[in-house]
């Protein structure tokens, strides 16, 4: 299933062009302005979908476990099929 064509709706909710701008100003580009949301974990991959759409940088994402990753993954590849999504396993230190 591919979601993606439901990306450009988050474009029209305030709290999201709120972070788009604050992500993406001179300002924070300049002082290396760190930016915390609180999302649900249901809304995670919508939101790293967008974001990615949005900025076309690449992205680190961390997970606490392996499952969650896989999880993600999966999730995101229903929302943007073109990711580039390697998984590598660490071992904590």
């Amino acid at each position: 299933m591919n979601l993606g064509c439901l990306l450009p709706l988050i474009d029209e909710m305030p709290g999201y062009r709120q972070l788009i701008e604050a992500l993406f100003s001179n300002n924070s580009k300049k002082s290396g302005v760190e930016q915390q949301v609180v999302v649900l974990d249901e809304a995670k991959p919508y939101l790293l979908a967008a974001l990615h759409r949005e900025s076309g940088w690449p992205m680190l994402v961390v997970t606490p476990r392996p499952e969650g990753a896989k999880q993600l993954q999966d999730q995101l590849l229903a929302w943007k099929r073109s990711l580039h999504l390697p998984r590598t396993r660490f071992s904590p230190l």
